[in-house]
């Protein structure tokens, strides 16, 4: 329809009538493009938010494991010590005491890792959706650590 107008217009010569025309066409191209890149930019800005909020949990997760791994290790030295000094025979050591001891300072625990948010955004080169520089980076250094 909007063609056979243009198509009259052109064969008329209606100049008005097809500077009109053709200016709601530009105009219509123009809003059509604008508001594709508003979505486009609204869904990016999404996408940061949730996986900004999945890298903050994946890192506290990954820093209470570290500080279980600590205090395990505590425990686990404390066992050791406890069983040198009782060899040394500086602390009385029942059997069932020392026995115990001794199989709790050869125990050995690994930190589960909770990396998978930050290798999606490496893998996926989005790792500039983290628009926060200190986050971005203290999740380089932690997952890019090899313990």
């Amino acid at each position: 329809m909007i063609l056979r107008r243009f198509a009259d217009a052109l064969r008329q010569q209606n100049w008005t009538a097809i500077a009109i025309e053709f200016a709601l066409l530009v105009l219509g191209v123009f809003l059509g493009i604008q508001v594709a890149n508003w979505n486009e930019e609204r869904e990016t800005q999404r996408k940061a938010a949730l996986f900004t909020a999945r890298l903050t949990e994946d890192l506290r997760k990954e820093a209470w494991g570290y500080e279980w791994i600590i205090t395990y290790n505590q425990e686990t030295n404390a066992n050791q010590r406890r069983v040198l000094d009782a060899m040394a025979g500086d602390i009385p050591l029942s059997d069932e005491q020392f026995l115990i001891s001794a199989y709790r300072a050869t125990q050995y625990k690994e930190n589960n890792r909770y990396r998978a948010t930050y290798d999606e955004l490496v893998s996926t080169g989005t790792i500039g959706l983290i628009a926060d520089q200190a986050l971005r980076e203290t999740a380089g250094n932690v997952f890019a650590a090899p313990w």
